[in-house]
Protein backbone atom coordinates (compact mmCIF):
# COMPACT_ATOMS: atom_id res chain seq x y z
CA UNK A 1 0.00 0.00 0.00
CA UNK A 2 1.63 3.37 -1.00
CA UNK A 3 1.75 5.72 2.54
CA UNK A 4 -0.09 8.36 2.72
CA UNK A 5 2.13 11.23 2.66
CA UNK A 6 2.08 13.74 6.19
CA UNK A 7 2.46 17.68 5.07
CA UNK A 8 4.27 19.43 7.71
CA UNK A 9 5.51 23.12 8.34
CA UNK A 10 8.84 24.48 8.06
CA UNK A 11 10.77 24.36 11.42
CA UNK A 12 13.13 26.78 12.96
CA UNK A 13 16.57 25.41 14.27
CA UNK A 14 16.29 24.79 18.14
CA UNK A 15 17.86 26.73 20.86
CA UNK A 16 20.41 25.04 22.61
CA UNK A 17 20.65 27.22 25.69
CA UNK A 18 16.66 26.48 26.39
CA UNK A 19 17.00 22.79 25.36
CA UNK A 20 19.82 21.89 28.46
CA UNK A 21 16.58 22.71 30.82
CA UNK A 22 15.23 19.94 29.86
CA UNK A 23 18.48 17.38 28.96
CA UNK A 24 18.28 15.88 32.60
CA UNK A 25 15.15 14.66 32.55
CA UNK A 26 15.27 12.82 28.99
CA UNK A 27 18.74 12.19 28.17
CA UNK A 28 19.86 12.05 23.96
CA UNK A 29 21.55 9.31 22.46
CA UNK A 30 25.02 9.52 21.53
CA UNK A 31 26.62 9.07 17.84
CA UNK A 32 26.98 5.49 18.91
CA UNK A 33 23.46 5.18 19.45
CA UNK A 34 23.83 4.79 23.64
CA UNK A 35 22.06 6.70 26.16
CA UNK A 36 24.29 9.51 27.37
CA UNK A 37 23.68 8.12 31.49
CA UNK A 38 24.19 4.82 31.31
CA UNK A 39 24.32 2.24 34.08
CA UNK A 40 21.37 4.00 36.18
CA UNK A 41 19.73 1.95 39.04
CA UNK A 42 15.89 1.10 38.38
CA UNK A 43 13.83 4.37 39.31
CA UNK A 44 10.29 5.64 39.61
CA UNK A 45 8.96 7.80 36.60
CA UNK A 46 9.45 11.42 38.55
CA UNK A 47 7.48 14.35 37.20
CA UNK A 48 9.21 17.67 38.04
CA UNK A 49 6.52 20.24 38.04
CA UNK A 50 8.31 23.56 39.12
CA UNK A 51 8.82 24.55 35.73
CA UNK A 52 8.97 28.30 33.49
CA UNK A 53 5.80 29.18 32.88
CA UNK A 54 6.99 32.13 30.72
CA UNK A 55 5.39 33.06 27.24
CA UNK A 56 8.45 32.00 25.20
CA UNK A 57 7.78 30.38 22.02
CA UNK A 58 9.03 27.71 21.29
CA UNK A 59 8.82 26.28 24.48
CA UNK A 60 11.66 23.99 25.88
CA UNK A 61 9.04 21.44 25.61
CA UNK A 62 8.67 22.01 22.18
CA UNK A 63 12.82 22.55 21.44
CA UNK A 64 13.68 19.15 23.70
CA UNK A 65 11.35 17.20 20.97
CA UNK A 66 12.62 18.72 18.15
CA UNK A 67 16.67 18.30 19.31
CA UNK A 68 15.96 14.65 20.09
CA UNK A 69 14.60 13.71 16.47
CA UNK A 70 17.01 15.97 15.01
CA UNK A 71 19.90 14.28 16.87
CA UNK A 72 18.37 10.83 15.45
CA UNK A 73 18.09 12.20 12.07
CA UNK A 74 14.00 12.12 12.21
CA UNK A 75 11.79 14.13 10.26
CA UNK A 76 8.95 12.79 13.11
CA UNK A 77 9.15 15.62 14.79
CA UNK A 78 8.53 18.14 12.11
CA UNK A 79 5.53 19.67 13.34
CA UNK A 80 6.59 20.16 17.13
CA UNK A 81 7.16 24.14 16.03
CA UNK A 82 3.89 24.84 14.68
CA UNK A 83 1.72 27.35 16.65
CA UNK A 84 -0.64 23.86 17.65
CA UNK A 85 1.98 22.64 19.48
CA UNK A 86 3.18 25.52 21.21
CA UNK A 87 -0.87 26.84 22.27
CA UNK A 88 -1.80 23.40 23.64
CA UNK A 89 1.94 23.60 25.49
CA UNK A 90 0.89 26.56 26.91
CA UNK A 91 -2.71 24.96 28.02
CA UNK A 92 -0.75 22.34 29.64
CA UNK A 93 1.82 25.05 31.61
CA UNK A 94 -1.21 26.61 32.70
CA UNK A 95 -3.23 23.71 34.02
CA UNK A 96 0.10 21.92 35.68
CA UNK A 97 2.93 23.66 35.64
CA UNK A 98 3.91 24.96 39.44
CA UNK A 99 6.74 28.50 40.35
CA UNK A 100 7.51 26.16 43.43
CA UNK A 101 9.17 23.46 43.51
CA UNK A 102 6.63 20.20 42.63
CA UNK A 103 7.87 16.60 42.28
CA UNK A 104 5.26 13.82 41.79
CA UNK A 105 7.02 10.42 42.21
CA UNK A 106 4.62 7.83 40.06
CA UNK A 107 4.86 4.55 42.73
CA UNK A 108 2.19 2.38 41.74
CA UNK A 109 0.86 1.47 38.31
CA UNK A 110 -2.79 3.27 39.79
CA UNK A 111 -0.69 6.43 39.43
CA UNK A 112 0.30 5.72 36.17
CA UNK A 113 -3.06 5.07 34.73
CA UNK A 114 -4.09 8.30 36.42
CA UNK A 115 -1.05 9.99 34.54
CA UNK A 116 -2.80 13.18 33.04
CA UNK A 117 -1.11 13.39 29.31
CA UNK A 118 -0.16 17.34 30.04
CA UNK A 119 1.99 16.61 33.38
CA UNK A 120 3.30 13.78 31.28
CA UNK A 121 4.95 16.67 28.19
CA UNK A 122 5.89 18.96 30.66
CA UNK A 123 8.01 16.49 32.68
CA UNK A 124 9.19 14.33 30.03
CA UNK A 125 8.29 15.88 26.21
CA UNK A 126 9.71 13.50 24.36
CA UNK A 127 8.12 10.56 25.71
CA UNK A 128 5.29 11.66 25.97
CA UNK A 129 5.49 13.35 21.95
CA UNK A 130 5.75 9.66 20.68
CA UNK A 131 2.87 8.89 23.07
CA UNK A 132 0.86 11.62 21.62
CA UNK A 133 1.17 9.97 18.11
CA UNK A 134 0.18 6.93 19.13
CA UNK A 135 -2.74 8.06 20.97
CA UNK A 136 -3.86 10.11 17.41
CA UNK A 137 -3.49 6.59 15.60
CA UNK A 138 -5.75 5.26 18.22
CA UNK A 139 -8.69 8.01 17.93
CA UNK A 140 -8.35 7.91 14.06
CA UNK A 141 -8.74 4.36 13.58
CA UNK A 142 -11.54 4.62 16.27
CA UNK A 143 -13.10 7.35 14.18
CA UNK A 144 -13.13 5.00 11.18
CA UNK A 145 -14.52 1.95 12.86
CA UNK A 146 -16.90 3.25 14.70
CA UNK A 147 -18.35 6.06 12.55
CA UNK A 148 -17.75 8.44 15.15
CA UNK A 149 -17.81 12.20 14.48
CA UNK A 150 -15.31 14.50 16.76
CA UNK A 151 -17.95 15.59 19.24
CA UNK A 152 -18.75 11.63 19.91
CA UNK A 153 -15.07 11.67 19.94
CA UNK A 154 -14.60 13.80 22.70
CA UNK A 155 -15.18 11.84 25.65
CA UNK A 156 -12.92 9.16 24.81
CA UNK A 157 -10.11 11.84 23.91
CA UNK A 158 -10.94 13.05 27.63
CA UNK A 159 -9.69 9.91 28.99
CA UNK A 160 -6.36 9.71 30.90
CA UNK A 161 -3.81 7.39 28.09
CA UNK A 162 -3.72 3.98 29.97
CA UNK A 163 -7.30 4.23 31.29
CA UNK A 164 -8.10 4.61 27.62
CA UNK A 165 -6.08 1.62 26.43
CA UNK A 166 -7.83 -0.41 28.94
CA UNK A 167 -11.54 0.58 28.68
CA UNK A 168 -13.81 -2.05 27.83
CA UNK A 169 -16.88 0.01 26.39
CA UNK A 170 -14.26 1.15 24.04
CA UNK A 171 -13.65 -2.55 22.78
CA UNK A 172 -17.12 -3.32 23.09
CA UNK A 173 -17.83 -0.18 21.16
CA UNK A 174 -15.56 -1.66 18.24
CA UNK A 175 -17.27 -4.88 18.23
CA UNK A 176 -20.80 -3.76 17.48
CA UNK A 177 -19.14 -1.41 14.96
CA UNK A 178 -17.05 -4.10 13.29
CA UNK A 179 -19.91 -6.45 12.82
CA UNK A 180 -22.33 -4.01 11.73
CA UNK A 181 -19.69 -2.83 9.36
CA UNK A 182 -19.43 -6.54 7.84
CA UNK A 183 -23.12 -7.23 7.77
CA UNK A 184 -23.73 -4.06 5.42
CA UNK A 185 -20.86 -5.47 3.03
CA UNK A 186 -22.61 -9.01 2.94
CA UNK A 187 -25.47 -7.75 2.31
CA UNK A 188 -24.59 -4.99 -0.17
CA UNK A 189 -25.79 -1.82 1.11
CA UNK A 190 -21.52 -0.84 1.46
CA UNK A 191 -19.99 -0.80 -1.97
CA UNK A 192 -18.26 0.17 -4.54
CA UNK A 193 -16.44 3.45 -3.54
CA UNK A 194 -17.51 3.52 -0.47
CA UNK A 195 -16.67 0.75 0.05
CA UNK A 196 -12.94 0.58 -1.23
CA UNK A 197 -12.37 4.74 0.33
CA UNK A 198 -13.83 2.52 3.95
CA UNK A 199 -11.34 -0.59 3.66
CA UNK A 200 -8.96 1.47 2.88
CA UNK A 201 -8.84 4.03 5.90
CA UNK A 202 -8.89 1.25 8.03
CA UNK A 203 -5.64 -0.57 7.06
CA UNK A 204 -4.33 3.06 6.27
CA UNK A 205 -4.91 3.74 10.30
CA UNK A 206 -3.80 -0.10 11.40
CA UNK A 207 -0.39 0.66 9.39
CA UNK A 208 -0.40 3.83 11.00
CA UNK A 209 -1.03 2.35 14.63
CA UNK A 210 1.38 -0.50 14.22
CA UNK A 211 4.05 2.52 13.31
CA UNK A 212 3.62 4.93 15.82
CA UNK A 213 3.35 2.03 18.73
CA UNK A 214 7.03 0.62 16.91
CA UNK A 215 8.20 4.20 17.65
CA UNK A 216 7.13 4.93 20.87
CA UNK A 217 8.64 1.17 22.15
CA UNK A 218 12.05 3.13 20.55
CA UNK A 219 11.35 6.53 21.95
CA UNK A 220 10.79 5.20 25.66
CA UNK A 221 13.77 2.47 25.60
CA UNK A 222 16.14 5.46 25.43
CA UNK A 223 13.86 8.56 27.19
CA UNK A 224 12.47 6.50 30.07
CA UNK A 225 15.18 4.11 30.39
CA UNK A 226 16.01 2.26 33.46
CA UNK A 227 12.63 3.65 35.01
CA UNK A 228 10.17 1.28 36.99
CA UNK A 229 6.40 0.20 35.63
CA UNK A 230 7.78 1.37 31.63
CA UNK A 231 7.80 -2.26 30.82
CA UNK A 232 3.90 -2.54 32.08
CA UNK A 233 3.44 0.95 29.88
CA UNK A 234 4.64 -0.52 26.77
CA UNK A 235 3.19 -3.96 27.62
CA UNK A 236 -0.88 -2.14 27.88
CA UNK A 237 0.28 -0.48 24.49
CA UNK A 238 1.25 -3.85 22.75
CA UNK A 239 -2.08 -5.88 24.25
CA UNK A 240 -3.85 -2.56 22.85
CA UNK A 241 -2.28 -2.65 19.11
CA UNK A 242 -2.56 -6.50 18.89
CA UNK A 243 -6.16 -7.15 19.83
CA UNK A 244 -7.19 -3.88 17.61
CA UNK A 245 -5.64 -5.59 14.89
CA UNK A 246 -6.98 -8.99 15.52
CA UNK A 247 -10.71 -7.53 16.21
CA UNK A 248 -10.48 -6.30 12.47
CA UNK A 249 -9.18 -9.26 10.94
CA UNK A 250 -11.59 -11.77 13.00
CA UNK A 251 -14.89 -9.59 12.45
CA UNK A 252 -13.71 -8.29 8.23
CA UNK A 253 -14.05 -12.56 7.03
CA UNK A 254 -15.75 -12.12 3.97
CA UNK A 255 -17.24 -15.16 2.06
CA UNK A 256 -15.54 -15.63 -1.19
CA UNK A 257 -18.83 -14.48 -3.24
CA UNK A 258 -18.90 -11.25 -1.54
CA UNK A 259 -15.24 -10.89 -2.05
CA UNK A 260 -15.15 -11.73 -5.91
CA UNK A 261 -18.17 -9.20 -5.96
CA UNK A 262 -16.37 -6.08 -3.91
CA UNK A 263 -13.15 -6.81 -5.87
CA UNK A 264 -15.02 -5.89 -8.90
CA UNK A 265 -16.13 -3.04 -7.51
CA UNK A 266 -12.96 -1.77 -6.60
CA UNK A 267 -11.40 -1.85 -10.02
CA UNK A 268 -14.20 0.32 -11.39
CA UNK A 269 -13.65 2.54 -8.45
CA UNK A 270 -10.11 3.37 -8.33
CA UNK A 271 -10.31 6.35 -10.58
CA UNK A 272 -12.88 8.06 -8.48
CA UNK A 273 -10.65 7.75 -6.18
CA UNK A 274 -7.67 9.12 -7.48
CA UNK A 275 -5.52 6.75 -6.47
CA UNK A 276 -4.49 3.31 -6.92
CA UNK A 277 -5.50 1.67 -3.43
CA UNK A 278 -4.57 -2.12 -2.87
CA UNK A 279 -7.22 -4.93 -3.56
CA UNK A 280 -8.91 -5.14 0.04
CA UNK A 281 -9.05 -8.75 0.19
CA UNK A 282 -9.43 -11.29 3.32
CA UNK A 283 -5.85 -11.65 3.03
CA UNK A 284 -4.54 -7.97 3.19
CA UNK A 285 -7.38 -8.15 6.46
CA UNK A 286 -5.84 -11.19 8.11
CA UNK A 287 -2.08 -10.30 7.45
CA UNK A 288 -2.00 -7.25 9.08
CA UNK A 289 -1.26 -8.87 12.77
Amino acid sequence: MKRVNSIYRDIRAPNKDIERELTCLHPLPNPAGKVTTPGKMASYIQLHMELDTRDCNPTPQQRAVYSYHEEIHSDAADDIYSFEWFERTKSFFKQFGRPEKRVTTLRTWEMVEELDFGAFFLAHPVAAYSLWHLLQACYDLDRVVCGFSQEELAKWKAMKPFVYLRAKRIRIQWVKSLKRLKERIECGTLEGGELVRTLYDILCGVERLVASSTALKENFAVNLRDMIFVDEMLQKVTTFVDDRCGMIAAHLKLEESQETSRQESESSSDEALGKDPETFTERNLTGIR
